[in-house]
C-alpha cells in the first residue's frame, strides 16, 4: 500500500457524533476524536531526532482506522503520522521524508480496549511498541526537505481536521529514546526529557480561563482547535541572524541609519565611495544634503530578526558633520538676523542615477536643480570626501552648510582653493576646501559653520573637500586640495552606465506532484539563495510586466526581474534589477515600470538602456513622514482603477497606523483611513473596493479583514489604556481566528478565466502566518457587509504568503512569501505558482446568514444524503472584546461575561433543489463576531467535502428569504 493510498483510507466518511469533546479516559479524561480532534502548538523540537512519542488510544471502529497523531502539514520535510490502519487495526508510522515511508507493526488495536502505543524515532531507525512490546524495529534513511511548522494534530490532521473513530489520552513527546518495557500503570508525567504533555483533564472553559491574551500559547493542557501556538519568540534560534551583514548591498543603502553620537534624520542614505567602498557620505533625503563624511566606513547590521528590526550603524572615522537643520538655509535677511532653514516645500528630493558605482543625487532646491556626486580622494595617508556639486535656477539665494568645525576656524586661499580649518579641543584638525568652477566664488563662516553661498538663477558648480585628522596631516590635506580633484562628467553620469551585477542567475523550477485528484498543484520556482552577492531572498512583493516577466522585491532592499516563467519552468533567470532600497514591502508595475514602496518613499525605477538593471531611481513620492522607529513598516502597495496608489504604515507620527493614498501622478499623499495596528495585508478590488487585514494585538481582538471606507477608523488606539468616550471602530468585514490565520497577508480578486470557474469575481485572502490561501465569501444585508473565510484544501506555501498575483501570461496564481514574525515559513522566502489542473473544485461558494439559519452553497453538486444529516455538521460561536489588551479571550455569545464557546445545535439540514446547497436550520440566530461551521460531507462525485467556515455575522436576512437559491460565484 502506498503512503498516498494509506492517507486516503484514513479519512473516514462516517457520520458525525454529538459526543462531548472530553470523555472518560484511561486516566481521568480523554479527547474524543470523533468531534474533529485538536491542534497543538508547533514546536521545533518535534523536528529533531531522536524523539519518543507515546499515548493511550482506544479504537472505536477497526474498519475505519484512525489518525492518532499527525505532525505538520504533508508538505513539510518533518511531517510524520502515527496511525491505525483500517481493517487490520495495525499500528503504523508514516513519514514521506523517510525511506521506507511506511513502517507497520503487527499488533492490533481492534478489540475496543485502551492500549499504550509508542514510537521511538531515531536518526536511522523507527521502533513501534504496543503495550510495552516492540512490534516493529525498522532501519530507515532520510532525505533533506525543508521543515514547515504548522502544529501537531491530535486525533486528526492539520490539513482537514477530519474526525476519526478513536479516544486518545495522555499524549507525551520526549527528547531521546525512552526505554519502554511495559505499559505505564498511571498517568504520564512531565520530566526533564518531556517536550510536550497533554493529559486532557480540563475543560475548554477552564483552558480558556487560564489563557491570558498576549500570544503565549504553549501552556500545558488541552490543545483546542481554535488555539494555535505562536511560531516565533525571541528565544528562537533564528531570532538572531546576521547574514545581511555579508550581503553586497550595492553602491548605496537607504535606511534610518544611525551615526553614533550625532543627530541624523530618519531618511538617510549611505553612499559608498572608492574602489573598495571604504569611504562613505550620509545623505539626508528630507534635507537634500550630505550631513556627514566617514572614512574607514563600516555599516554594522543589528542581527535581530534577520536584520529587519533595528537601524544599521554607520561606523568609522567621521570626517565632517553638519546638523540636518543647518544644511540648506535662507541667508540672513539683515544685520544680526539668523539664517532660516528651508521648509519642506522648498526642498524636493528627486532621486538618484547610477553610472557604474557612481551615485548622482538630484534635488529640487528653491525651484531650481542641485546635483551632487561624491568621490573618495587620497594623498598618502590623508583620506577625504569630495562633494562635486552643480546648481542652477534657484529662485532665491541659498546657503549650503558644508560642515561644522569646532574652535575658531580660519579661511585661507591657496591656488584658487578656499580652505577653512580649525583645531578641536582634542587636538584633531578639521578642514573644508572649496573650489568653485562656475559662478560666484566665496566661502562664508558663521561661528563654526562653513557655508557655500549659492546665488539665485545663475549656474554654479564646485567641489567641496571634507576632512579631519591629525594636525600634522593638515598640510597634506591642503596639498590634496590644491591638486584640484577632477570634477566628474555630470552629463555622462546622467546617462546609463555598465551593468553592476553581471549576467542573470539561472535556476529553474519544480512542478508540483499531481496526485490525479487535486484541482490545484503548487509549482515552486527555485529562488537563488546561493548567489555571488550573498543577497537574501525574503521575498516581500510581486507584480508582473505585460509580457509575463515578474518583478519581485526582497525585504532587505533588492528588486529582481524574473524571466522564463513558462509551463515547464525549465530555465528561469533572475536579474538583480535594483538595490539599496529601504525595506521594500510593496511593488507595482505601472505602464511597464516598477514602482516600489520603501519605508521612506515610493520609488519609480527606470531601466533607460534596457540592460535589465535600473539606472534612475526616481523619487515618485516622498511625502511620507516617518520616525525611523523599530517595527514601523510601510507595507504592501496596490492601485485602484484610476491609478491611485494605496499602502499601509504602522508606527507613530501623522502617517502612522494609517492607510495612505498617493495620487496616480505621485503629486499628493493623503490619509485614507486610520486605526490600523500592524497590517501586512492590503487589497484593492476591480471596482475600487479597498481592504486591509490587520493582525491580533492590542485593540485588535483577532486577525480580521476590513472593508475600508475613506475616513473610517478601524480600532487601533496605540498604547491607550481605554478608548475615548464615543469612539468605536468600523466593524470588520470578518474576523478570522488563529486556527485559520494568526497573521494576515493580502487580498486579491480572481477576475480571469484560466484558473477554473470557482469564485470567479470573488476575493481571495492570504494567511501569512499559516502560509495558506483562503476564499472570502461575502454577504450583504441591507447595505451591511459581512463575510466568511474558507481555506483552499491542500495548499500550503513554503513561506509566509504575503502577496499573490495572477500572471497575464498563463493566468495562474503566483505567490511570494517570507519568513519573520509568527509564521510557519520553512524557508527565508519563496516564489510559487498555484496551477489549476482542470479538475472539479469542491468548495463552499457562498454563505448567507438568515434569521432562521445558514444557507451554504457549493461549487459543485453535493450528495443529498450526507448533506441532509445534521450530525455531519458542527457549529460554534463566540465574541471578542475590543480593548487595549493584546488579543481577546473568546467570550460566550449568550453569556457575555463567560469565557468560552457556545455550541450551535442544528435542527435540520435541508439540501437545496438544485443540489448545490444546504440550508441549516438554527434557532436563535443572532449577530456574532465569530461563527464556526465544520462539515464532513460527500460531494456529488463521491469525493470528501470537509471544510471549516469562519464567518462574522453583523446582520441577518429575513427568515425563509434564501432557501433554495444559489448565490455567489460558482
Amino acid at each position: 500500500m502506498t503512503p498516498i493510498a494509506l492517507l486516503l483510507l484514513l479519512c473516514p466518511l462516517a457520520p458525525g457524533d454529538d459526543a462531548p469533546r472530553l470523555v472518560d479516559g484511561r486516566f481521568g479524561q480523554a479527547l474524543d476524536a470523533r468531534t474533529g480532534g485538536s491542534i497543538a502548538p508547533a514546536d521545533a523540537r518535534l523536528e529533531a531526532r531522536p524523539i519518543t512519542v507515546e499515548l493511550w488510544a482506544r479504537l472505536l471502529d477497526r474498519d475505519a482506522g484512525a489518525v492518532l497523531l499527525s505532525n505538520e502539514a504533508p508538505t513539510s520535510g518533518t511531517h510524520w503520522e502515527l496511525v491505525v490502519l483500517p481493517g487490520t487495526a495495525d499500528v503504523a508510522f508514516v513519514s514521506p521524508a523517510l525511506d521506507p515511508p511506511l513502517v507497520v507493526a503487527g499488533g492490533t488495536l481492534g478489540d475496543g480496549r485502551w492500549h499504550h502505543v509508542a514510537v521511538q524515532l531515531g536518526p536511522d531507525r523507527v521502533g513501534i511498541l504496543v503495550d510495552g512490546e516492540l512490534l516493529a524495529d525498522r532501519p530507515v534513511a532520510s532525505r533533506a526537505v525543508p521543515s514547515q511548522r504548522s502544529g501537531l494534530a491530535v486525533g486528526t490532521r492539520i490539513e482537514d481536521r477530519s474526525p476519526v473513530w478513536a479516544l486518545i489520552d495522555d499524549v507525551r513527546v520526549s527528547a531521546g529514546v525512552r526505554e519502554i518495557v511495559a505499559p505505564p500503570e498511571g498517568p504520564l508525567v512531565s520530566d526533564d526529557r518531556t517536550i510536550a504533555l497533554w493529559s486532557f483533564d480540563e475543560s475548554e472553559a477552564e483552558y480558556l480561563a487560564r489563557w491570558t491574551p498576549g500570544g503565549e500559547t504553549n501552556q500545558a493542557g488541552l490543545p483546542y482547535p481554535h488555539r494555535y501556538g505562536a511560531y516565533e519568540f525571541e528565544t528562537d534560534d533564528d531570532w538572531i541572524d546576521g547574514r545581511w551583514q555579508e550581503t553586497d548591498k550595492g553602491p548605496f543603502l537607504t535606511h534610518s541609519i544611525r551615526l553614533p553620537g550625532l543627530q541624523v534624520g530618519p531618511k538617510a542614505m549611505a553612499v559608498f565611495l572608492g574602489p573598495d567602498r571604504s569611504t562613505a557620505t550620509l545623505f539626508d533625503q528630507e534635507r537634500c544634503a550630505v550631513v556627514a563624511g566617514v572614512a574607514d566606513a563600516t555599516l554594522e547590521i543589528d542581527p535581530l530578526r534577520f536584520g529587519l528590526l533595528r537601524k544599521p550603524v554607520l561606523g568609522g572615522g567621521v570626517l565632517s558633520y553638519v546638523d540636518p537643520s543647518k544644511t540648506w538655509r535662507h541667508p540672513p535677511e539683515g544685520p544680526g538676523a539668523p539664517p532660516r532653514p528651508l521648509d519642506r516645500s522648498e526642498v524636493d528630493y528627486r532621486g538618484l542615477r547610477l553610472h557604474g558605482d557612481r551615485v548622482l543625487l538630484t534635488s529640487g532646491i528653491l525651484g531650481g536643480t542641485v546635483e551632487e556626486v561624491g568621490t573618495e580622494e587620497r594623498l598618502g595617508e590623508v583620506v577625504a570626501v569630495a562633494r562635486h556639486l552643480r546648481a542652477e535656477g534657484l529662485s532665491t539665494a541659498a546657503w549650503l552648510t558644508l560642515a561644522e568645525l569646532e574652535g575658531t576656524p580660519s579661511v585661507r586661499v591657496e591656488d584658487g582653493v578656499m580652505i577653512a580649518s580649525a583645531t578641536a579641543e582634542d587636538g584633531t584638525a578639521q578642514a573644508v576646501a572649496l573650489r568653485v568652477d562656475e559662478g560666484a566664488s566665496s566661502l562664508e563662516l558663521r561661528g563654526g559653520d562653513v557655508i557655500a553661498p549659492i546665488e539665485a538663477g545663475a549656474a554654479w558648480s564646485g567641489t567641496a573637500l571634507l576632512w579631519s585628522g591629525r594636525v600634522d596631516r593638515l598640510d597634506d590635506f591642503r596639498g590634496l586640495a590644491r591638486s584640484k580633484p577632477e570634477a566628474p562628467d555630470f552629463e555622462a553620469l546622467r546617462g546609463p552606465g555598465p551593468r553592476r551585477w553581471g549576467e542573470p542567475i539561472v535556476t529553474g523550477g519544480t512542478l508540483g506532484e499531481d496526485d490525479g485528484q487535486s484541482p490545484f498543484v503548487i509549482d515552486t520556482i527555485s529562488v537563488p539563495q546561493a548567489n555571488p552577492f550573498n543577497a537574501l531572498f525574503f521575498v516581500s512583493a510581486l507584480d508582473f510586466f505585460p509580457n509575463g516577466d515578474a518583478a519581485l522585491a526582497t525585504a532587505h532592499g533588492d528588486v529582481w526581474v524574473v524571466r522564463g516563467l513558462d509551463a515547464g519552468l525549465g530555465r528561469v533567470s533572475w536579474q538583480r534589477f535594483a538595490t539599496g532600497l529601504y525595506q521594500p514591502l510593496g511593488l507595482k508595475v505601472v505602464e511597464g515600470e516598477v514602482v516600489v514602496l520603501g519605508r521612506d518613499q515610493l520609488t519609480r525605477l527606470h531601466d533607460e538602456d534596457g540592460d535589465g538593471e535600473a539606472d534612475f531611481y526616481e523619487s515618485f513620492n516622498h511625502d511620507l513622514i516617518i520616525e525611523g522607529a523599530d517595527h514601523a513598516y510601510a507595507m504592501r502597495l496596490e492601485t485602484d482603477p484610476e491609478g491611485n496608489f494605496y499602502f499601509l504604515k504602522s508606527g507613530g507620527g501623522p502617517h502612522g497606523s494609517a492607510l495612505l493614498k498617493v495620487s496616480a501622478d505621485g503629486s499628493n499623499l493623503s490619509v485614507f483611513a486610520r486605526g490600523f495596528r500592524h497590517p501586512y495585508g492590503l487589497g484593492v478590488g476591480p471596482e475600487g473596493q479597498v481592504t486591509a487585514a490587520d493582525n491580533e494585538g492590542n485593540w485588535v481582538p483577532s486577525s480580521k479583514i476590513d472593508l475600508v471606507r475613506e475616513g473610517g477608523f478601524y480600532g487601533f488606539l496605540g498604547s491607550a489604556g481605554e478608548a475615548p468616550d464615543g469612539v468605536r471602530p468600523d466593524p470588520p468585514l470578518c474576523y478570522i481566528p488563529k486556527v485559520a490565520d494568526n497573521s494576515s497577508g493580502g487580498q486579491l480578486w480572481y477576475t480571469g478565466d484560466r484558473w477554473g470557474d470557482y469564485h470567479r469575481g470573488g476575493m481571495l485572502h492570504l494567511s501569512w502566518g499559516r502560509c495558506t490561501l483562503l476564499s472570502v465569501l461575502q454577504d450583504e444585508v441591507g447595505g451591511v457587509p459581512q463575510a466568511a473565510t474558507v481555506r483552499f484544501p491542500g495548499l500550503t506555501f513554503l513561506s509566509g504568503s504575503g502577496e499573490a498575483e495572477f500572471s497575464p501570461s498563463d493566468g495562474q496564481l503566483y505567490v511570494v512569501g517570507l519568513n519573520g514574525w509568527q509564521t510557519g515559513a520553512a524557508t527565508d522566502g519563496s516564489f510559487q505558482r498555484v496551477r489549476y489542473t482542470d479538475r472539479p473544485i469542491h468548495m463552499p461558494a457562498s454563505f448567507r446568514a438568515q434569521e432562521d439559519g445558514i444557507l451554504v452553497t457549493f461549487s459543485r453538486p453535493i450528495d443529498p444524503e450526507s448533506a441532509s444529516d445534521p450530525r455531519r455538521y458542527r457549529a460554534e460561536r463566540w465574541n471578542y472584546r475590543w480593548t487595549g489588551t493584546y488579543g481577546s479571550f473568546h467570550y460566550s455569545a449568550e453569556d457575555p461575561d463567560r469565557i468560552g464557546h457556545n455550541p450551535v445545535p442544528i435542527a435540520s439540514a435541508e439540501p437545496t433543489a438544485d443540489g448545490r446547497g444546504v440550508f441549516l436550520r438554527i434557532e436563535g440566530m443572532a449577530h456574532v463576531d465569530q461563527f464556526w461551521l465544520a462539515t464532513d460531507l460527500i460531494a456529488g462525485d463521491g469525493s470528501p467535502l470537509r471544510f471549516d467556515l469562519y464567518a462574522t455575522i453583523h446582520a441577518l436576512h429575513p427568515a425563509g428569504s434564501g432557501e433554495g437559491e444559489v448565490t455567489g460565484g460558482r
